[in-house]
């Protein structure tokens, strides 16, 4: 299994094992399993999750950004030797040596990073990225569900209630013992969108947390349902 080293001016700090099925919050609060302290690093910044044999790196609408060798990432996956920067920190993503490494042929479309130059360049385009993320293309854009696994394509946010579930009349159709007829709800709101939990064994994840109660959804949203992945994005019409 891969590992993350962390390092402070260049000092190995400590390194955390990186196991499938399993994610790992990184942030500023004691709660995450890497917490850096920092004025410039989210209670919540970002996380680590595998899907299949690769391991994928998504930032969770920090206020500063998250960096993977001096770009901005939203959502990318990781290979070998990447350098993650979340304030003043940097966490190396590698395999042990002899390590069988997983081909990358994931789809490209949700590799979203952005270059940079300069430490002014990189704050403008973490500014941006926020203020995307706050809503403002929102009115010239469309609310979609794109799949990431578990499916292809795009489902167009065009009712005022879309159904996840193993039920045939749902919106997206997610199969499993444990997946309820209906296993969450998303509906439009004066505000947005927001997702609830519903019925089954199998409950929804929102950005690797199970989902408890009704939540805001924000653009670059993961949601899990049961093998179904999907992320909630607006798209320029």
């Amino acid at each position: 299994m891969p590992v993350i080293r962390l390092e402070s001016n260049g000092e190995f700090v400590n390194e955390y094992l990186l196991e499938k099925g399993r994610s790992l919050s990184i942030g500023r609060g004691e709660d995450n399993d890497i917490a850096i302290h920092g004025t410039a690093v989210s209670r919540h910044h970002a996380g680590i999750e595998s899907e299949g044999d690769a391991f994928f790196l998504t930032d969770y609408q920090s206020r500063n950004g998250t960096f993977v060798n001096q770009q901005l990432v939203i959502f990318r996956r990781l290979s070998h030797g990447d350098i993650i920067t979340i304030g003043n920190q940097n966490m190396v993503f590698s395999y042990r040596e002899g390590e069988v490494q997983p081909e990358e042929t994931v789809n490209e479309i949700f590799d979203m990073t952005m270059p940079i130059d300069t430490k002014d360049h990189r704050a403008l385009l973490a500014k941006g990225v926020a203020d995307m993320a706050a809503g403002g293309l929102k009115k010239q854009s469309k609310a979609v569900l794109a799949f990431i696994s578990g499916g292809t394509g795009e489902v167009i946010l065009e009712k005022e209630v879309i159904h996840i579930g193993k039920d045939p009349s749902s919106d997206i159709i997610v199969k499993g013992m444990m997946i309820g007829r209906v296993a969450a709800v998303i509906r439009k709101t004066p505000k947005g969108y927001s997702i609830s939990p519903a019925e089954g064994l199998s409950k929804p994840k929102i950005n690797y947390k199970v989902l408890r109660s009704e939540t805001e959804l924000n653009e670059f949203d993961v949601i899990d349902v049961g093998p179904v992945k999907l992320q909630f994005q607006f798209k320029k019409t």
